[in-house]
């Protein structure tokens, strides 16, 4: 039967040798060292070895119950706790604080009356405003126009004339 690794076990092992060199030389050499291994050896038993593993199981699905069921254990819920925190007050000495009690003051109502006012509220107030009228410049803006006009006619009139072709 083959063993699956070796037996002895090679080791370099330094080797002391005398030579006529100024200096002295080591050299190295390979010597068997025996290694004590565990050799796997197989037993004849009657029956076989059974390895156990451990199998998801799935648990059960819950089924709806017609009549209500008590269970004997509290609802987990989210517990608050609170601390008493001492804060720092520029007080020297501890003393009650005087609390201020709201007293109401009965209010004295006052009918509103209406007064017209001397002007319209809705439309602004007449602002006298002088207009220059300048006679030049409206003769250039009719000219201007007039020019505008006839341009839009002539390509009208031109896109016509391609139209009857």
């Amino acid at each position: 039967r083959p063993v699956p690794y070796p037996v002895e076990v090679t080791k370099k092992v330094p080797v002391h040798v005398d030579r006529p060199v100024p200096y002295p030389v080591e050299v190295v050499k390979k010597v068997p060292v025996h290694v004590d291994r565990p050799v796997p050896y197989a037993v004849d038993r009657p029956y076989p070895v059974e390895v156990v593993k451990k199998v998801p199981v799935d648990r059960p699905v819950p089924y709806p119950v017609d009549r209500p069921v008590h269970v004997d254990r509290p609802v987990p819920f989210p517990v608050e706790v609170t601390k008493k925190v001492p804060v720092p007050v520029d007080r020297p000495v501890p003393y009650p604080v005087e609390v201020q009690k709201h007293v109401a003051v009965p209010v004295v109502q006052k009918e509103y009356v209406e007064v017209p006012k001397p002007y319209a509220v809705h439309v602004e107030k007449p602002v006298p405003v002088l207009v220059e009228k300048n006679h030049h410049h409206e003769q250039n803006h009719y000219q201007q126009q007039q020019q505008h006009q006839q341009q839009q006619q002539q390509q009208y009139h031109e896109e016509k004339h391609w139209d009857q072709y």
